[in-house]
This record gives C-alpha cells, structure tokens and sequence, in this order.
C-alpha cells in the first residue's frame, strides 16, 4: 500500500495539489476496505499477493467517491444539522464546527497545527487558480475575529463555512470543518472563495 501511494506521489504530484480533498477521502476509505479484505480472509483463501495487487489498481476512483458521499449523506450529524438551520447569531457562533475554526487558526498560528489537517497548513492552489492552504495567506487574517457570510454541509462530510476576516475583510475564504466518528473535529480544507475589490 506505502509503495503505491509513493507511486501515486511522486508521478502525480500536481494532479495531487489540484485534488488532495478527493485523494486524502479516496485514500482513507481505500485503506478501510483493504483492513476489512485482510480481516475477511479465512487461510482458506488462494488469493495470492499479485492478484491483490491487481484488483486494488482497478478501483474506479469516482464510484469510491460517490460511494463517500452516499455515506455521509446517510450519517447523522446533529451540529451540522443546527449550523444549518441557525436562527441567530449566538446558535451560530456557538456551533462545534464554528468553534473548531477558532481553534484551527489558533494551532496554526502557535506551530501545533492543533485541529488542522496535515497539508491544509501548506500553500497550494485549486483548479480555479484561487489560492489554498493557511500558508498562502498573510497570518494576520488568522489572527483577527471572522464572520461567517454562510454555511452549508459539505457532500463529503462535515460543513462548509464561507467567512471574512474582520481586520483584513478583502477577501471571502471557504473552510471545510470535518466531524471525525469520535467527535473530534478537524479543519479539513481551506481556500480563498474570492478576492473583492473596493467599491469606488
């Protein structure tokens, strides 16, 4: 498995930039059904380590998507569900999920990277050319107070919060927030959404 991803690493290194959300998803449930195959298995099974090899290579990459996204659409998620239908400010802010913000931005800023998902910290840039990663951004945005413009549940899990920085209101940023099962969250993606310019 190490010596695939490897592979996958370092011929695709720019294909991963541009979809490391997908591939880090595709990754983690790619590694579950593979600990559930070599749990399955009875010493009764011929199947050698070629052909093991030989199946894993044909996963289609957009059926295990749609598979994820079937899955957490059929997961309860309570938090989520509240953001959403927040009526006021105080049910918003209060929210686990925009909580977690505050405490990403904070392990970012002290070098912890506490509740921040490895490589969301790293510069990079989407297929729209919008900048993401905490790194391609000034730290002062992170260090000031944001409002949240909107929310929405993500199709792969968790929300997403569109938000601007109090101190720095240029531009409008799209963070993904990530419930894992055991209730911890995590910041999951983060991207500028759109730079605005000043009105004349």
């Amino acid at each position: 498995m190490k010596s695939i991803i490897k592979e996958i690493l370092v011929t695709n290194m720019t294909f991963l930039k541009q979809n490391w959300i997908k591939i880090g998803l595709a990754a983690m449930v790619f590694g579950a059904f593979i600990l559930i195959g070599e749990w399955s298995k009875t010493p009764s099974d011929s199947t050698t380590i070629s052909e093991s090899t030989a199946s894993r290579e044909e996963i289609d990459v957009e059926k295990l998507m749609a598979g994820i996204k079937y899955a957490e659409s059929q997961r309860e998620d309570e938090a989520a569900d509240t953001l959403i239908k927040a009526t006021n400010e105080k049910e918003l802010y209060d929210n686990p999920y925009i909580k977690h913000l505050r405490v990403a931005f904070n392990g970012y800023l002290d070098g912890t990277n506490e509740g921040v998902e490895s490589g969301v910290s790293e510069k990079s840039e989407s297929e729209s050319e919008l900048k993401c990663g905490l790194g391609s951004f000034n730290r002062d945005y992170f260090k000031s107070e944001f409002f949240i413009i909107e929310t929405e549940k993500n199709d792969y899990g968790g929300i997403v919060a569109y938000i601007a920085f109090e101190n720095n209101p240029d531009r409008v940023f799209w963070a993904w927030v990530y419930q894992y099962g055991g209730g911890d969250y995590i910041l999951r993606g983060f991207c500028e959404y759109a730079a605005l310019k000043p009105t004349e």
